[in-house]
């Protein structure tokens, strides 16, 4: 490890390209985030790496991270990212932390429904107490929110959290399911009591007209 650490110093003294792209778009940023390499993520940082650089799908290195599920690295180019963002208008440190508490920030949201999606709770915990909107970002497929993709991994603890961060119960997405359909076409029962519990619309209808109990 100690190995590996030094010799990426060395190759960062030497000036190597570090926003090269490999055959995926992906930048070494992305890569060690997604490897949850907290070491070479800071190493990288320091040497201002783009953070908010994308790959060809549109992730950045912190969307990476938050799928390798290590908190300190999404918590290190979260407020990388932020910082980032915001140079340009020259924000003072306590201008930068009020920024962490912007409901629009899409890296944020998009980490908040990776985590919910991959039933990391700890995570999912972190990203909430920073602030975001726990329905800020929907999958490009079809429209699901965080709250709607727990619900189908059938992760109750998640559930329970986005609920009590305010997540909406009966959003849909763009088949009209809300987070009750789709737990209910996944026959777990568990979830649809709790989904019931917490005030879902039972009767809400998809775009075939079927309600959760037709499903």
């Amino acid at each position: 490890h100690n190995s590996n650490i030094n010799v990426f110093r060395n190759l960062l003294a030497a000036k190597v390209n570090i926003e090269a792209r490999d055959k995926d778009g992906a930048t070494p940023l992305m890569l060690v985030a997604g490897r949850g390499q907290f070491e070479m993520i800071n190493l990288l940082l320091e040497v201002n790496a783009d953070v908010v650089a994308t790959d060809p799908n549109g992730h950045t290195a912190l969307e990476y991270a938050s799928k390798s599920g290590q908190g300190n690295c999404i918590t290190a180019l979260e407020d990388s990212s932020i910082k980032a963002r915001f140079a340009h208008a020259n924000l003072d440190d306590k201008s930068v932390a009020d920024a962490n508490k912007l409901k629009d920030n899409s890296d944020h949201n998009k980490a908040i429904f990776d985590s919910s999606s991959s039933g990391k709770l700890d995570i999912l915990r972190k990203l909430l107490a920073k602030g975001g909107n726990p329905d800020g970002y929907r999958d490009k497929f079809n429209r699901n929110s965080a709250l709607q993709s727990a619900a189908l991994g059938g992760y109750s603890d998640i559930i329970k959290l986005l609920l009590y961060a305010r997540a909406a119960i009966n959003l849909t997405n763009s088949d009209k399911y809300t987070a009750i359909h789709l737990a209910s076409s996944k026959g777990l029962k568990d979830i649809v009591n709790q989904l019931v519990n917490g005030g879902a619309d039972v009767n809400c209808t998809t775009k075939e007209n079927y309600s959760a109990l037709y499903i």
